[in-house]
């Protein structure tokens, strides 16, 4: 009798057995699934790519700029300005570590980037900016500031000096949310781009992690703002057509550049194009032919990496983007430069001017000053 009742309760597993096997099941999916997130993550990064380095130019390296993260050209002139930020020092918590906007004449191939002086002498911590001419031939610089983590839009003057003369400032916390770069239209009028669309750190982790589309692109007339663009994948550099017809926007996240057809006197955005290029693209610069030249990441984990320590370089690349027939931007692109990040890393911004290329990083200490082959 005992013997049978012990048979019993043998082929029926006892309910803790049953639990066991349930969290052991919810535990290996739960893996399986963080195993196949991170997979994912690691291949829209970039990291599984090979590299082949290439430049058919020459290169001068020029130490002493820390953070050149943005560089535009006045090719009339022939002189790039240069937003430089040490923002390595920052996130450290340096308190001393600021900003500085550079000028290089393109003119002296031997010269070296001079400090603007601004006026007033208050601190910066420049991000992208923005050179704009005016009618009156008075050449302007927007930059934006986030000083001590104000967010804001600082307008100069360049004088004949060199100086960066203050003109006006704009600031509005329920559209500066994340600015990142900018573009001119005239002395009141700029489109920048918010790449996230979280003001907390934990909202922009979740936004960068899961590639969440929820920067946008600002336009800004006469003081007054509005939602130009939204849903981007981190909103990066912006530019326009030399007609100010079409408007671009470089999208890392989504590896990409988005065109768009601008009304030029409402500043409306329609007939969005996706450009998928395959890398991270950041800044979006112009040559005098109208091709956008973009300074990009191709591991964008790697930069993230580089982000947390110096010493872990990230790499560089350069790509041309032509225009087609009916003035679209090419399908495909030329890859001009790559460097696996012993030379430069994580380049942020390509300028180019005639045989120029001038190449800038987002934390290293130095720009590159390249000659394009004849």
């Amino acid at each position: 009798m005992e013997g049978n009742k012990g048979m019993q309760n043998g082929s029926k597993p006892p309910e803790r057995s049953k639990w066991l096997r349930r969290i052991l099941w919810l535990f290996l999916s739960a893996a399986a699934l963080m195993a196949a997130f991170v997979v994912k993550l690691m291949y829209d990064g970039g990291e599984f790519k090979s590299l082949k380095p290439h430049f058919a130019g020459t290169v001068r390296m020029i130490d002493g700029i820390i953070g050149a993260e943005d560089i535009t050209i006045d090719h009339q002139k022939q002189v790039a300005y240069i937003s430089a930020d040490d923002r390595h020092s920052r996130m450290a918590g340096r308190t001393d570590a600021l900003g500085a906007i550079y000028r290089l004449d393109l003119n002296d191939l031997s010269g070296n980037p001079q400090l603007m002086p601004r006026e007033p002498d208050t601190p910066i911590t420049p991000h992208g900016i923005s050179l704009f001419k005016g009618t009156d031939g008075q050449d302007y610089l927007y930059v934006i500031d986030h000083f001590q983590g104000s967010h804001r839009i600082l307008l100069y003057a360049i004088n004949d000096g060199n100086q960066l003369m203050l003109v006006n400032t704009f600031q509005d916390a329920q559209f500066l949310i994340s600015p990142n770069d900018i573009v001119a239209v005239d002395q009141q009028s700029f489109y920048f781009t918010n790449d996230h669309g979280s003001q907390g750190k934990l909202g922009r982790m979740f936004e960068d992690y899961l590639q969440l589309s929820r920067s946008n692109v600002v336009f800004c007339n006469q003081g007054q703002y509005s939602i130009a663009a939204d849903g981007i994948a981190y909103a990066n550099g912006i530019n326009l057509s030399a007609d100010g017809k079409r408007l671009y926007v470089a999208s890392p996240m989504g590896k990409c550049v988005l065109e768009f057809q601008r009304d030029s006197a409402t500043g409306r955005l329609t007939d969005r194009q996706v450009r998928n290029y395959g890398t991270g693209v950041d800044n979006i610069e112009l040559d005098e032919h109208g091709n956008l030249w973009v300074g990009c990441h191709p591991k964008l984990l790697s930069f993230i990496r580089h982000a947390g320590d110096s010493s872990r370089p990230s790499p560089s690349q350069v790509l041309r983007v032509g225009q087609t027939s009916d003035q679209r931007l090419e399908a495909e692109a030329e890859e001009v430069y790559l460097d696996e990040g012993q030379q430069i890393s994580a380049s942020s911004v390509a300028a180019v001017s005639g045989r120029h290329l001038l190449i800038g990083p987002v934390f290293d200490k130095k720009i590159l000053w390249c000659q394009l082959p004849e």
